[in-house]
């Protein structure tokens, strides 16, 4: 009888404890279910927060710091492009500097090209563009302390060189006579170089057209061997009647002559 009531009770127990065991999980799976719901909802604000302060940053401050970002790219752009204009100046300017040392280098053999006709020793660089090459050696300086231009030069140039026969020869003969000469005002010309034009109107007594032809030689086809007294002449306009070619004309010649100062 003992036995069967031990027996009675100890079944009673495990059925208590069986049934306090499920409470327990039952309310530690509630427990867990509360916790996960809080730890969600603050999820869900902290989310909520962010989403609000992103949408300050991207309202606020992105554009300004868009806007300052695009700023510093463009003026990036802008000094690589100046650089690279500046790397190309540099590289013309020390091809520029080349050819004037050749030029200078080679002036007596260019002015015997020109006004002998033997170019021989004329190097392959400055033989290609020659015309450019004696325009660079005939333009001189027409700058004056007391004028603007230096007119005495001018008439000087056209008297000894390009009225007579033979240039630069004092006793050569002329069979023209300069009967007006006029002077515009300097223009600047801008380039690798700076250097200037000056319009000038001459008005010249040919007696036939073969003084006309030897006087536009003069200005085209020799160089003048003292270097103070050269002058790049371009013509501009002639005013010839080539009807009456054997007859003396007074012909009206527009030039232009460039120079530096």
């Amino acid at each position: 009888m003992h036995e069967n009531q031990e027996l009675i009770n100890n079944l009673l127990e495990k059925q208590k404890t069986s049934a306090y065991s499920q409470q327990v999980a039952r309310d530690s799976e509630e427990n867990q279910l509360l916790i996960t719901r809080v730890v969600t909802a603050k999820y869900k604000v902290y989310v909520i927060i962010l989403l609000i302060i992103g949408l300050l940053l991207g309202t606020t401050y992105l554009p300004n710091a868009m806007s300052h970002y695009d700023g510093v790219v463009n003026n990036y752009n802008k000094k690589q492009d100046q650089l690279l204009e500046l790397q190309k100046q540099v590289r013309d300017f020390t091809l520029y500097k080349d050819e004037l040392n050749s030029i200078a280098y080679n002036e007596t053999a260019v002015i015997n090209c020109i006004n002998e006709k033997n170019c021989e020793n004329v190097p392959e660089n400055l033989s290609w563009d020659l015309r450019t090459v004696v325009s660079f050696i005939q333009m001189g300086d027409l700058s004056s302390e007391k004028m603007l231009i230096d007119e005495e030069k001018i008439l000087k140039n056209l008297d000894y060189y390009l009225i007579k026969n033979e240039p630069g020869e004092i006793s050569s003969s002329t069979n023209w006579r300069i009967q007006r000469i006029e002077m515009g005002e300097p223009e600047t010309i801008e380039g690798k170089v700076k250097f200037y034009k000056l319009p000038i109107d001459v008005e010249i007594s040919f007696d036939q057209k073969d003084d006309l032809i030897t006087f536009v030689d003069n200005i085209e086809s020799y160089i003048i061997l003292n270097k103070e007294d050269r002058i790049l002449y371009v013509i501009d306009e002639v005013s010839y009647d080539i009807m009456a070619y054997d007859e003396e004309q007074s012909t009206a010649i527009s030039l232009s002559a460039y120079y530096f100062r």
